[in-house]
């Protein structure tokens, strides 16, 4: 297997690519060992960022997130988009008392978070649900640290990154 794999990289991928991806440091350094040329190996991280693994607490400059962490919550950090079951979340909270929702992610649907803000409406619940937009990373870990409890309610995702990141 070594032997195929090293003639493989030698024969075609210096020759013939122009970039090989590695998903992080480790991974980078196995494929230079492995005879990709070091200039050719560039790493796009898909993984938990090491933000993550912070000993100090992490702190925010934005007075719209401070403001947020005074009262309890839960929050969930994804996109708005339906997929990620956001709706599931706020009936959710409409069943308990003394907590806040926090929602942080970039924008994907536009109708789905019109129909979010309604259903907040319908609920009663436009003091407790709270809509961030993107987020700095910083920020995330920030509000992922401050909070009760992380959710992902998402209709088909078997192991997301947010929520090894929350863990």
């Amino acid at each position: 297997k070594k032997i195929y794999t090293r003639a493989s990289i030698r024969l075609m991928v210096n020759p013939l690519g122009t970039t090989v991806i590695a998903l992080n440091e480790w991974e980078r350094g196995e494929l230079i060992h492995s005879g990709v040329k070091e200039e050719r190996v560039q790493v796009i991280p898909n993984g938990i960022c090491n933000m993550a693994f912070a000993e100090g607490p992490i702190s925010s400059k934005e007075e719209k997130l401070t403001s947020l962490t005074k009262e309890k919550y839960i929050v969930t950090v994804c996109r708005v988009a339906r997929e990620k079951n956001i709706e599931g979340a706020i009936r959710a909270l409409a069943q308990l008392q003394g907590l806040n929702l926090v929602v942080c992610g970039a924008l994907q649907d536009k109708n789905y978070l019109e129909e979010l803000k309604k259903l907040t409406t319908d609920l009663g619940l436009e003091e407790r649900v709270h809509f961030t937009g993107f987020v700095s990373e910083e920020d995330k870990f920030y509000l992922i640290d401050r909070s009760e409890a992380f959710i992902l309610l998402s209709w088909w995702e078997c192991d997301p990154i947010s929520v090894k990141e929350a863990m």
